[in-house]
């Protein structure tokens, strides 16, 4: 879970730090502005992804646990 949580604090830390350099790209070319941004996108489709897989997990597990009771998971 740690590992997740530092992943997550470093992307928004660099959504930021792009943010805040984004002008000065613009002006010298920009030419790093688009890979970054589109980094960024694919990280949060696989983090959806990632958290779709999940919620599908435990919506099963919950299931299982409340019709066999007897697994006692």
């Amino acid at each position: 879970m740690r590992i997740g949580q530092g992943l997550e604090h470093s992307v928004r830390v660099g959504r930021k730090l792009l943010g805040a350099v984004s002008p000065l790209q613009d002006q010298l070319g920009g030419h790093y502005t688009k890979p970054l941004m589109q980094g960024f996108t694919a990280y949060d489709q696989g983090r959806a992804d990632v958290m779709h897989g999940v919620n599908n997990v435990q919506t099963h597990l919950s299931r299982i646990r409340r019709q066999v009771p007897e697994l006692e998971l």
